[in-house]
């Protein structure tokens, strides 16, 4: 998908909500591989009292559905319930 007002195609979706779902998805994807066992993330997302609830099904899914993995969401999710 093309992220540049010049290259959008306008479809039936709005570009901007097509662009806004592709990153955050990307977004919770890395956060998911890259940052599972990082204590200061893990720290602040405690702090934040994690995430909200559809972000939350969000990381869910794309754990699902993209590597077939939940330990990332359990390790978060395990942090933010062990702080509360």
């Amino acid at each position: 998908m093309a992220d540049t007002l010049t290259t959008l195609e306008f479809q039936q979706a709005c570009p901007f909500c097509a662009i806004s779902r592709a990153h955050t998805r990307k977004y919770v994807r890395n956060l998911l591989y890259e940052y599972a066992t990082a204590p200061d993330i893990h720290a602040r997302l405690a702090a934040s009292r994690g995430l909200c609830n559809a972000h939350a099904w969000l990381m869910q899914h794309v754990a699902q559905t993209e590597e077939k993995d939940g330990l990332g969401v359990a390790l978060f999710q395990g942090t933010v319930i062990q702080r509360l």
